[in-house]
């Protein structure tokens, strides 16, 4: 795996928690919870918006951490990510620029 394959991977994670919260196809307790507040269609599409970013921020935000762009908990130092075969996914600054193209392009 290579930067690029990991930041599409986090992508795809954070939209599959997205449609999990909001589709109903599994239980979580957030799905629970935004069911609970029978909102109508506009107000469900707009929380919707509002995780999808929110999310968004939060896994794009980690992605630069690891690869030093920016600081995890006030703390801003580059870490050496490699998969199991040894291969670098982050520390080198591939992962900020793949970060960048999964999250902010698409």
């Amino acid at each position: 795996m290579n930067a690029d394959d990991f930041a599409r991977n986090c992508r795809r994670e954070k939209d599959s928690l997205v449609d999990t919260y909001f589709d109903g196809s599994v239980e979580t307790a957030v799905g629970n919870r935004i069911r609970e507040m029978r909102l109508d269609t506009d107000h469900l599409s707009m929380l919707r918006n509002i995780m999808d970013g929110a999310l968004t921020d939060a896994f794009y935000t980690r992605l630069l951490g690891l690869d030093g762009a920016a600081s995890i908990g006030g703390k801003q130092q580059r870490f050496d990510l490699r998969d199991e075969s040894g291969h670098q996914i982050a520390g080198g600054g591939e992962l900020e620029s793949a970060a960048f193209t999964h999250f902010q392009e698409d």
